[in-house]
């Protein structure tokens, strides 16, 4: 076999970086270095003969069944991590969003405030003048249905199934059966995956949203059929109404791949039409404002931003204006954590945040041994389409979209929706330097042979990355188990109450928790077995002559130990 430095790169960089983060396997370097060897003997053994079984197996790759097969097993991957379709919310955002969902599946926008608000406050929902989330409605609306089967957890995990689908079809389309399930093993198994898709998080219905999109903007360029323009408009406009700034993002690039395409068909009419949709869709933004601030220009994202945290709204610099309201305990604590950040986001630092970011990004992909593959993501961009291509650039929008706004460089869980797109990139620049090794004596046209052959090493990889991510998917469900912990624990407290009718008064120490979340309240206060409230001091008696039929609990958070009475 004849050395050729210019293809053997990145396999050399693929050993030293296994090599490096090895013990981040659990297992050490010299097992880490088996993925090596094996790798490059399927290389070796490929370059001689390939594996006819890859004939069949690409066949039931191309069919429908096979999207299928690969949608479910996201979502077992999923459920497996999350433990439960009745997982409950963890993270304060969760909460907001189930609280909405509630709301919806009894078919109301919001709630009526309660009597005493400052004892149900909870983060992310505002109190006043009606009780709901701030977040706009797209996300809660799809997580309603679940809700009502007091299922909260099936919707994520079917959107889920739905994006490894999308994923599997979009990389099959674009660069084949074998790029296709690469793609779909690495994204699949990704930290960030792992890590944000067994959450109530709206980016969850974003990523379908967003694949589904360029799917449809795909299949309506080629057939010209206007129900796949229609579809490309409601997938974008619900992005809107879920994550508004990612629909900006995302939305600006197929405006005029729109308008270029029509104009060469020559058909404005399903423009129209698809545009009219889109409107008619994003009209619930102001329907939505309407029904809980009592404003259709003001949305309850901004109301909330006013009462509580003024400095939480994309902008720059230092805001020193401070909330009307006193809001939960945890605030103080969760404002000048917040603040901080938002004082250090400035124009000037712009580079910094954006390396920061990329940084998070970038872990949340090829973290630990899966590092040894950052460099086919670079080899891949020379061989990708410009239909890829279009999905990079809509990424890199995304990115600089949400430098606008401040926030941590590791809370990821913004750019959930890019992740299938470095996922493909990747494996596309790894597929093409194994074509490169093993298709050397095909001829101009590619051989059966040399398809065989190459086609025999993505199976290969394939095989041995379930080793790997089997340690991923394990390590996460451990991690997330962990997460989950506190909740769970207070869970299991409110189980022991036996009582009708109960009223729990949360107390905080001095160092509460800023992320998670314990209050969590059903709208309907009336019909409640349990009111969830803070523990408000003095303030105390005044709620317990408001509901003198619940007895009172007190529950330490910090300890996790409920006892009987009022603190």
């Amino acid at each position: 076999m004849s050395w050729r430095p210019t293809v053997w790169w990145p396999f050399l960089a693929f050993g030293a970086a296994v090599w490096t983060s090895g013990s981040s396997l659990g297992v050490g370097r010299p097992w880490a270095l088996v993925t090596v060897w094996v790798v490059v003997a399927a290389v070796v053994f490929a370059r001689h003969r390939g594996l006819p079984a890859s004939r069949s197996l690409e066949r039931y790759l191309s069919s429908r069944s096979a999207v299928v097969v690969v949608s479910a097993l996201t979502s077992l991957v999923v459920w497996f991590v999350w433990g439960s379709m009745r997982a409950p919310p963890v993270i304060h955002d969760e909460a907001a969003y189930l609280f909405q969902a509630k709301l919806f599946a009894r078919g109301h926008w919001a709630a009526p405030t309660p009597a005493l608000p400052e004892f149900f406050e909870q983060f992310h929902v505002m109190i006043v003048p009606t009780w709901a989330s701030k977040y706009p409605p797209g996300h809660s609306l799809l997580l309603s249905p679940g809700v009502a089967l007091g299922l909260p957890g099936l919707i994520p995990l079917t959107l889920s199934g739905v994006t490894g689908g999308l994923v599997f079809v979009l990389a099959r389309r674009l660069s084949g059966v074998w790029v296709a399930l690469l793609t779909w093993v690495f994204w699949a198994t990704a930290w960030g995956n792992l890590h944000y898709r067994p959450t109530y998080f709206s980016e969850v219905t974003t990523s379908a949203l967003l694949l589904g999109a360029w799917l449809a903007l795909l299949r309506w360029r080629d057939s010209g059929r206007p129900h796949w323009l229609a579809a490309t408009a409601i997938f974008i406009a619900w992005t809107a109404i879920t994550r508004p700034l990612t629909a900006l993002a995302v939305g600006l690039p197929v405006v005029p791949l729109v308008l270029l395409i029509a104009r060469k068909q020559r058909d404005w009419r399903q423009v129209v039409v698809a545009g009219v949709l889109g409107v008619l869709i994003v009209g619930v933004i102001p329907m939505w404002s309407a029904e809980t601030t009592g404003d259709w220009t003001e949305t309850p994202q901004v109301l909330y931003a006013k009462t509580y945290l003024p400095f939480d709204l994309p902008g720059f610099g230092n805001v020193t204006t401070v909330g009307q309201r006193r809001g939960p305990p945890e605030l103080p604590q969760f404002d000048a954590f917040y603040r901080s950040i938002r004082s250090a986001h400035t124009v000037k630092g712009l580079p910094t945040t954006l390396v920061d970011r990329l940084g998070g990004i970038a872990f949340d992909m090829w973290g630990g041994w899966r590092a040894a593959l950052l460099p086919f993501f670079f080899v891949g961009l020379f061989f990708i389409s410009a239909e890829a291509w279009f999905a990079v650039a809509s990424s890199a929008l995304v990115v600089a979209a949400y430098l606008t706004y401040h926030h941590h460089p590791f809370h990821t869980r913004y750019y959930l929706e890019l992740a299938p797109v470095l996922a493909f990139v990747c494996m596309a620049g790894f597929m093409a330097t194994v074509r490169k090794l093993t298709d050397e004596t095909a001829d101009s046209s590619g051989s059966r042979s040399g398809v065989e052959r190459s086609a025999t090493v993505a199976l290969f990889a394939c095989i041995l990355a379930w080793w790997p991510a089997w340690f991923s998917i394990r390590r996460a469900r451990i991690l997330e188990q962990g997460h989950m912990t506190p909740v769970s624990r207070f869970l299991a407290s409110m189980n022991t109450i036996s009582d009708d009718k109960a009223m729990v008064f949360l107390r905080y120490g001095e160092h509460p928790d800023i992320y998670r979340s314990l209050m969590s309240n059903d709208p309907n206060l009336e019909s409640a077995r349990l009111w969830i409230v803070y523990d408000r001091g003095t303030a105390n008696a005044t709620i317990m002559r408001l509901a003198p039929d619940r007895k009172p609990y007190a529950y330490d958070v910090e300890a996790g130990v409920l006892t009987p009475g009022a603190p």
